[in-house]
């Protein structure tokens, strides 16, 4: 069956919804190869900003490094040579590879499903090093007609290496003049220290784009149309509200939801809020395993933290006394050391001086815990 929405991949051409703005702005950039760090929640649009704004300049192609989950400079340059040998997928450069990293035995598999190649390490495979870094970022400047684009750039903070990993990137990136740089990243706080702490080697080296979800006004229309118009279903503004309140707004989860609420209901059906539930009942049901995980994995100060905010208004607070007793933890410094863990595992994030959970699905499902 095709859902006339779409979660878990790039949304690019007819598909793509507003952000003319960004669009235009991001254009500039890259055709005049600047650095640009991109922040915004999970799920809010930045990587798919990124693809059709790359679509449309035509010219160009991305070479995409996913830092998701690195945790040392061995990770680092593996990620960083994946995403290499993604990109140029010649059978010429794949023997430079083998060649210039003879000592790490190399492997290619090739996914029939993606026609993506893959790199694969033996165990007793010597570790990459500052001097490979520099040798990998020398191989990305000789590529041609390429937008490099470093996802959850942030995560590099959390390697031991860090100083070493940002110092050596920023004195090879710095000169190369004629390839844009996109840095994205989730969470704000890790993002602005990288680029605007003055201690930090990536001080002022880029411009920022903080990319909010899409325009409520004009995402509400696009999907009450996708509605209608793929299944002549009927929805009104006010469970399309629900919808999005229930989201926090974010792109990607709405398009989620949608997919399943799609599913709950009929063409030509009129869809209520308790479709939405339904929906959400099942998705839920889906996401089970994976939520448990998560959760067995908590201390039981951070458990205690997350079901109090499950509970408050929207999935949304700050620490204070209403909370602490809400929560049951007894000291603030308690329940501060408590978020901190879980915003550096992502499972909640700081804006300003509220907590809220990153995924509001897991919100729901702790919710229905209490």
């Amino acid at each position: 069956m095709n859902y006339p929405f779409i979660s878990g991949k790039f949304v690019t051409g007819k598909d793509f919804c507003g952000r003319e703005e960004e669009l235009n702005i991001l254009k500039t950039h890259i055709n005049s190869n600047s650095r640009v760090y991109l922040i915004g929640e999970r799920r809010v649009g930045k990587s798919s900003l990124i693809h059709e704004c790359v679509r449309q300049i035509s010219e160009k192609k991305i070479l995409y490094i996913d830092f998701w989950t690195a945790r040392n400079i061995d990770d680092v340059c593996k990620k960083i040579l994946q995403g290499i040998i993604s990109y140029e997928k010649k059978q010429s450069f794949l023997i430079k590879i083998i060649k210039q990293f003879s000592y790490l035995r190399p492997t290619f598999s090739f996914d029939q499903n993606t026609g993506q190649t893959n790199i694969g390490f033996s165990s007793d495979t010597p570790k990459m090093t500052v001097g490979s870094l520099e040798e990998l970022l020398d191989l990305i400047e000789s590529l041609k007609k390429h937008v490099v684009v470093f996802d959850e750039f942030q995560d590099v903070a959390h390697i031991p290496e860090t100083e070493k990993v940002l110092a050596t990137m920023r004195s090879k990136i710095q000169s190369h003049t004629k390839v844009p740089y996109i840095f994205a990243g989730s969470i704000r706080n890790k993002m602005i220290d990288i680029f605007t702490d003055y201690k930090s080697p990536f001080y002022k080296t880029a411009i920022c784009m903080d990319i909010l979800p899409i325009k409520r006004g004009l995402f509400e229309e696009f999907i009450l149309k996708r509605f209608s118009k793929n299944g002549k279903r009927k929805v009104s503004r006010e469970v399309i509200n629900y919808i999005f309140d229930l989201c926090y707004e974010i792109p990607g989860d709405i398009q989620q939801l949608c997919i399943y609420t799609w599913i709950e209901s009929e063409d030509t059906s009129e869809i209520s809020e308790d479709t939405v539930k339904r929906a959400l009942r099942n998705m839920l049901s889906m996401l089970k395993n994976s939520y448990e995980k998560i959760y067995d994995s908590l201390s039981s100060q951070q458990i205690l933290f997350i079901k109090a905010l499950s509970l408050s208004k929207n999935g949304n607070s700050n620490i204070s006394k209403e909370f602490l007793k809400l929560s049951q933890i007894d000291l603030t410094q308690s329940a501060k050391k408590a978020a901190n863990r879980l915003i550096d595992r992502k499972i909640i994030l700081k804006k300003s001086k509220n907590y809220q959970f990153s995924d509001p699905f897991f919100r729901e499902w702790v919710k229905s815990l209490n």
